[in-house]
């Protein structure tokens, strides 16, 4: 029995129709909530915490210093034309015997100077976003040893559970003398020259 062939129109429709499903699939993949400041533009990330009704939008690594040289005094980031994504935790500053709070896989990096921010998601010009309580939330280690970016301060959850914004800054850790960093990845002792106070230079311009 013969059968009649389909419409060459018909399947380029729907060879059509596939494409820009694709398409729209894959813009939705690229979009997130998106923010402009002084250095530039970035896009960041949606997450709902378990139990939570509340969306909260994360912005990881946004510089607040332009990579320095080694101690120097923080200056501010340069501006960038082009859209960076934030949806990726920075590095640790160099220290010695890691970053503490049980992290094993945080790597370290003198281009360090990065901030992560959580803000529950809201359109920002709204009354509700200007007035909300910004925390700024340093990690702890007493100057020697600590990151933002363990979960410890993943601020997700506060953020989503009291409708505040939270700021979570990387800074250099303090070296007692030239012999702190001994297991540094990044630092050696012969390499070190500490002026002191590099990490309140650089919570000072977080």
């Amino acid at each position: 029995m013969l059968t009649r062939p389909g419409r060459p129109g018909s399947a380029c429709r729907t060879l059509f129709a596939i494409a820009i499903v694709l398409s729209l699939v894959q813009q939705a993949l690229t979009q997130g909530p998106r923010i402009t400041i002084d250095s530039g533009s970035y896009r960041g990330v949606s997450i709902k915490p378990p139990g939570s009704t509340r969306t909260v939008n994360k912005f990881l690594s946004i510089p607040y210093a332009a990579p320095v040289q080694r101690f120097a005094t923080p200056s501010p980031p340069s501006p960038s034309k082009d859209e960076k994504a934030a949806d990726k935790l920075p590095p640790a500053c160099p220290q010695n015997g890691g970053v503490g709070f049980g992290a094993t896989d945080i790597s370290e990096s003198e281009d360090c100077l990065y901030l992560n921010v959580f803000t529950p998601a809201s359109n920002l010009t709204s009354p509700d976003a200007s007035g909300r309580t910004v925390m700024v939330w340093f990690f702890g280690g007493g100057m020697q040893f600590g990151t933002a970016s363990v979960p410890t301060y993943d601020g997700t959850n506060f953020s989503a559970n009291h409708d505040v914004i939270i700021v979570a800054p990387n800074y250099r850790t303090n070296g007692k003398y030239a012999g702190l960093y001994p297991t540094s990845t990044v630092l050696t002792v012969s390499s070190l020259r500490l002026p002191g106070r590099s990490a309140w230079r650089a919570s000072f311009r977080a």
